[in-house]
């Protein structure tokens, strides 16, 4: 085989091994692309998962704002499945949004039990950062006749708080100085008044309670 052909055989397999070489080349490239596309979808999948901050942020919101509204009207604190309703979203969604709100410290809850209200054994949210507290002078004066006397102990005992004993030896004290209503109220009748003045500052979520194995304190909500 002359010279000339043996090159121009070897220039063929030269232009095949290029064309080899170019078409790895183009199939690694598309392979990269892949990847990053992949990789992409899994990290939008991440953050939906995640949820985006700012959108969350405006679902809490809500559904904060929408206890608040409630507590305003009502007077008290709202359970889970209305506040489902109002919001107009599943209760899972909305129990994953009272979990969070807790966890900031937004919100606390009480069981309808303590309050007087039903269901018993439902909880019922309130604000914990709210806009009246028991030591304004409007709050106190809006308050029944009887419960204001039963506030004012809680708050004159500010953080040490007060047991309910104590506040059934007040309304006697009241009895004998001779309160409007109290004066009038029999012995035995001395703890309903109590416990319904009690129920009544709970629900409007101005007082938190303890329970001890002999008694309960209660404190002013700060």
């Amino acid at each position: 085989m002359s010279d000339g052909g043996k090159n121009s055989e070897l220039s063929r397999a030269l232009r095949n091994i290029e064309k080899t070489l170019q078409s790895i080349q183009e199939g690694v490239a598309g392979l990269d692309n892949r990847i990053s596309s992949l990789e992409q979808k899994v990290g939008q999948q991440d953050s939906f998962q995640q949820g985006n901050p700012l959108i969350f942020s405006r679902v809490l919101t809500g559904t904060l704002d929408a206890i608040r509204e409630f507590e305003n009207k009502q007077g008290q604190g709202i359970v889970a499945k209305d506040l489902a309703r109002i919001r107009n979203v599943e209760l899972p969604t909305i129990y994953d949004h009272l979990s969070k709100l807790e966890e900031a410290n937004l919100i606390s809850w009480q069981r309808g039990t303590e309050l007087g209200l039903s269901p018993h054994n439902a909880k019922f949210y309130s604000l914990l950062q709210r806009e009246k507290q028991l030591a304004d002078i409007p709050v106190l004066m809006s308050l029944p006749d009887y419960v204001t006397p039963i506030a004012q102990a809680i708050l004159k005992a500010s953080k040490k708080g007060v047991s309910r004993t104590s506040l059934i030896l007040k309304a006697i004290t009241l009895k004998e100085q001779g309160e409007k209503i109290w004066k009038d109220a029999e012995l035995g009748n001395f703890e309903v008044l109590v416990d319904d003045a009690i129920r009544i500052l709970l629900r409007l979520v101005l007082i938190s309670l303890k329970k001890y194995p002999n008694d309960v304190m209660y404190f002013v909500k700060e």
